[in-house]
């Protein structure tokens, strides 16, 4: 949704400066091999989450409530802030809509 602010150079300067989306245009960052090795990292990264919490929920026992909707609970509660983690460090824009967005996805 931020991606609307992103504004690297005036449309003066990308005219003048083709090579400046190079990339895009060849597409260096949306190919095959960039998107393997993407989905790769989320379903290590995943898996890291899912054996942690396997682990840690398994040696707590508050209760009584070590049931399928705990597990799940807490997992996405994970998901959700390695999510938030990923997203701050790859925006290049932060405004108040990128501010809010990441704090609303908390509520």
């Amino acid at each position: 949704a931020t991606g609307v602010f992103d504004r690297d150079v005036s449309d003066v300067h990308a005219l003048s400066y083709p090579n400046l989306y190079e990339s895009g245009r060849l597409g260096l960052d949306l190919n095959f091999v960039r998107m393997t090795e993407m989905l790769a990292s989320s379903l290590v990264h995943s898996l890291i989450i899912f054996v942690v919490m396997w682990y840690a929920f398994d040696s707590v026992d508050t209760m009584h409530a070590n049931d399928y909707y705990g597990f799940g609970t807490s997992v996405f509660t994970w998901l959700i802030c390695a999510m938030n983690y990923r997203i701050v460090f790859i925006t290049t824009t932060i405004n108040w809509v990128f501010i809010g967005a990441v704090l609303f996805s908390f509520a």
